[in-house]
């Protein structure tokens, strides 16, 4: 079968499935001094989860990443039609740029309710030869009111041409050999955009990231801080009663 056919295979099995279900969700925390707070959470599907569930082993093959997650991506949009009362958390989405492209995403955009558009935060990645293209659509994600983070950034480089307008955010790996005086002249760079560093499980990036002037980090290193007391040992999680289910 042939990669379009395996998506439209995927949309198809979609239907009656309870997306909900297969949902993970990760927290991404502000550091502020003494605490850390949730500003929202990345919102992603299991797909290997979702595959098994299906009977389709074949989307997990890489020459179907990209449509499959293009199908993805346009359900999880969809579920934001009917985002749970009194949700306050931004949700972070992975979409595709290509996506963008289609006058069907827009509409959908469109569609959704103001609230769940000032909570939603597309995030693309990072690729300097679409420059004119994500002008453009910051551009008009501005406009509807959904912002916009660029993933991938490297923050030990002072980008090549200034982002455009409407980049709310920027996100991208931080590791412990980050050199903390070039990173400081970076990140001095990319105001007024928050900047998020995605530190994984390693505390000794965290700290780092910390030192050099990040507020937002995600990734299980920084779930770990943020539920440790100064000289304690980590607590419960906060209760989150607006997310979506994870998944198992």
């Amino acid at each position: 079968m042939t990669a379009n056919g395996h998506a439209m295979g995927l949309e198809a099995g979609l239907r009656g499935i309870d997306l909900d279900a297969f949902c993970r969700e990760a927290p991404v925390w502000r550091f502020g001094p003494g605490r850390a707070d949730v500003v929202g959470c990345d919102v992603r599907i299991n797909l290997r989860a979702l595959a098994a569930r299906l009977g389709q082993s074949e989307l997990l093959a890489a020459g179907n990443a990209a449509r499959v997650g293009a199908a993805l991506a346009q359900r999880l949009l969809k579920s934001f039609l009917h985002l749970p009362a009194g949700a306050r958390y931004r949700h972070f989405v992975h979409v595709p740029a290509d996506l963008l492209a289609l006058p069907d995403t827009w509409a959908l955009l469109e569609e959704l309710p103001a609230a769940s558009r000032s909570l939603l935060v597309l995030s693309l990645e990072l690729n300097p030869a679409r420059q004119q293209d994500l002008a453009a659509q910051a551009g008009m994600l501005a406009e509807i009111g959904v912002s916009l983070c660029l993933a991938g950034v490297d923050f030990a480089v002072r980008p090549s041409a200034p982002l455009p307008a409407g980049v709310a955010w920027l996100r991208g790996p931080v590791t412990p050999a980050l050199d903390p005086l070039a990173a400081e002249a970076v990140l001095a760079t990319l105001v007024p955009a928050q900047l998020i560093a995605d530190v994984g499980e390693d505390a000794a990036a965290l700290q780092v990231a910390l030192e050099v002037g990040f507020l937002h980090a995600a990734g299980p290193a920084a779930e770990a801080a943020a539920h440790r007391p100064p000289g304690g040992a980590a607590r419960p999680g906060p209760h989150r009663p607006d997310w979506r289910p994870a998944a198992s």
